[in-house]
């Protein structure tokens, strides 16, 4: 892309011909990708000169990276306080549970033959 000093006053000129008239807003940019892909070549063929088992992508690299790699969760903060909020809430309830049915079993109200009765019935299919 290019743009023009000058106004244009009659046939278009070529390139060559307008010479410091015209700004090139690419040549960075080109500059740029083709130094990037004269990196990218070189790496490649470093790559290709290492032994196959040293390449990346090759199984024992990926086995050598699995065995050195330690899994690693971060959680924020927000995701914390959300965690422990609703885990308090949840142990709170259970805790509770736990202490009536303990107290209704202490109590011999859950082993009763009532109860034994309904839940047989239920467990055959009797409702």
């Amino acid at each position: 892309m290019e743009i023009r000093n000058l106004q244009p006053t009659g046939p278009e000129r070529s390139r060559a011909d307008r010479g410091a008239d015209a700004i090139d807003l690419t040549r960075s940019n080109r500059e740029r990708i083709a130094e990037s892909t004269h990196v990218f070549e070189e790496r490649q063929l470093e790559a290709l000169r290492r032994p196959a088992s040293e390449r990346p992508g090759s199984p024992e690299e990926a086995r050598r990276q699995a065995e050195s790699a330690e899994d690693r969760v971060e959680l924020s903060t927000a995701a914390r306080a959300l965690a422990e909020e609703s885990d308090s809430e949840e142990v709170i309830r259970r805790r509770e549970r736990i202490d009536a049915l303990r107290a209704e079993l202490e109590a011999g109200v859950i082993d009763t033959p009532e109860r034994l009765e309904r839940a047989a019935s239920r467990l055959l299919g009797g409702g």
